[in-house]
């Protein structure tokens, strides 16, 4: 894309140019702005614009000294003067000092100013669609090499290929894949997300070529970042935007990024470059890092840890309790050393099995907290770290050792404690963060397992339980509507009485004259 810098001491001009063109739609980026020919000559070189917009009279340094200026920097830099009707004769002049165009400002709109831009180049329109195209065929490299495979895959090198010739220029790379869990977002939230990162990584890295996409419940996104030796780009510049992405994203839609971040290489190692970022980014999942480097790793040869059916069987059959956690505990711990991912699938597998037995074997498999759905594999592919699975298993475990002593517990220990809490502060302002908080658990964890166990999910059982205390304050008291909708928690007395009526198929007033069952 043409890289276009604008400089116009006026910000409503300036912010009237940025949003009111679509710029990428007609193959040009705004790489920056500046208030005057002062800021934009310290900025000129490193953003490196193909095309300037500047105006011409400002503060400290005007446009047309401006041009002077640029033009010693980058001889075949396009100019286009952005001049008011009074300042004609000085757009006149700054084409002699090497501008290129000029419009007037009261004559600016998107129509106008694209079809000037493209009259800078005859080749203009034919550069912008083989930009187009070129980044379109960097895409589909990347896609090739991605998709059709499971989400956990290795991507070994092997069933991998590197870029025709041609492609991508012959210069340095880092490849970089990323990873979080978007089961409380909103559908378009999780648009917003994927934009989001987009939009990041090509702001820092205009060369980037980035891939994304959703399964299940989990964003997966791909970048090729390529370096720019007049920004003296190096991987500590990765690690800092790497660093910033994770925390707008944090900020913004509150899930955890997980990044793993390949070696260098040129375009012939990019099979391998995705199988460092991929490996790089599962060891995330034991460090409990949110930004693995392949180029520090230790590479471990881990063996197969072995789980024994008995041990796990009689420490259920005798209630020894605390020998169950402490082996369960162990087991976690030889795969946090060992760091291999095959490895610990093939553990949570045969944990899985081995509970779903016991279960079987004890008559326990038709309990609602040991429903079919507990013993699914794919519970642990939404896990950003190992003690999120360690906790699903302990808790696993535990729900079976208390259903063979105590007999159908309708729900795990951990769903027990969050019911309570509900039950105690539904009329406070509560989230599932602070449930989460209080029973100890990550807030994506308590997400799954919740509507695991209790068939809905957290939002719109707090919303219910909300509900059916305002039923009873209906009958039972005399208080207004405002005043429930406040003591079971809504804020809102008229999303209180929408919420009340789509539950029940009855208003506030109507629910209770049909159910009052006082004497008049």
């Amino acid at each position: 894309m043409k890289r276009v810098l604008i400089v116009d001491d006026e910000f409503l001009v300036r912010l009237g140019l940025k949003t009111t063109i679509d710029w990428e739609a007609h193959g040009y980026k705004i790489v920056g702005e500046a208030a005057n020919g002062k800021e934009a000559l310290e900025i000129f070189d490193r953003l490196d614009p193909d095309i300037l917009l500047t105006d011409i009279k400002m503060p400290f340094m005007d446009g047309l000294k401006l041009i002077e200026e640029v033009q010693k920097k980058k001889r075949h830099l396009k100019v286009v003067i952005l001049s008011n009707y009074d300042d004609f004769a000085f757009a006149q002049k700054a084409v002699k000092f090497g501008a290129t165009r000029y419009i007037l400002k009261s004559e600016m709109n998107e129509a106008n100013l694209i079809e000037l831009l493209e009259t800078l180049s005859d080749k203009g329109r034919e550069e912008a669609e083989e930009i187009t195209i070129l980044k379109i065929d960097r895409e589909n490299y990347l896609k090739n090499q991605l998709f059709g495979k499971p989400v956990n895959d290795d991507f070994l090198p092997s069933a991998l290929s590197p870029p025709p010739k041609n492609l991508f220029q012959n210069a340095n790379y880092i490849l970089v894949k990323g990873f979080c869990e978007t089961s409380q977002l909103t559908d378009n939230s999780r648009d917003m997300l994927s934009n989001t990162v987009k939009n990041i990584i090509e702001h820092a890295f205009s060369q980037s070529v980035t891939v994304s996409y959703f399964y299940k419940n989990q964003f997966y996104f791909t970048s090729i970042l390529q370096f720019n030796e007049k920004i003296k780009a190096n991987l500590s510049n990765v690690l800092d935007y790497m660093k910033q992405l994770i925390r707008n994203i944090k900020q913004y839609f509150d899930v955890v990024v997980q990044i793993g971040i390949s070696d260098r290489g040129e375009p012939e190692r990019f099979p391998y470059m995705i199988a460092e970022a991929e490996l790089a980014r599962k060891s995330c999942f034991f460090t409990l890092n949110s930004i693995g480097q392949y180029n520090e790793m230790v590479m471990q040869n881990g063996k197969y840890v072995r789980i024994s059916y008995t041990k796990l069987s009689s420490f259920i059959d005798e209630d020894r309790r605390k020998e169950l956690t402490e082996y369960i505990n162990e087991i976690f711990n030889k795969l946090k050393r060992i760091g291999s991912y095959p490895i610990y699938n093939s553990a949570i597998i045969d944990l899985l099995s081995i509970a779903k037995s016991i279960c079987e074997t004890c008559k326990l498999d038709q309990l609602p907290s040991l429903a079919p759905i507990k013993f699914s594999y794919d519970n642990f592919s939404a896990m950003p770290f190992i003690s999120d699975a360690e906790i699903y298993i302990q808790g696993l475990y535990d729900t079976i050792a208390e259903a063979k002593i105590n007999h159908e517990p309708d729900y795990s220990l951990t769903i027990r404690n969050a019911l309570s809490y509900i039950k105690t502060n539904y009329a406070s302002n509560i989230t599932l963060s602070d449930v989460a908080e209080a029973v100890l658990v990550s807030s994506s964890y308590l997400s799954l397992i919740f509507k695991q166990e209790t068939g809905v999910n957290f939002s719109n059982y707090l919303s219910n339980y909300r509900i059916e205390q305002a039923k009873k304050m209906l009958i039972s008291s005399n208080k207004k509507i405002y005043e429930i909708a406040n003591d079971v928690g809504f804020s809102s007395p008229y999303y209180f009485s929408k919420v009340f009526k789509e539950v029940n198929g009855l208003t506030c007033k109507e629910y209770k004259d049909k159910f009052n069952i006082s004497p008049d």
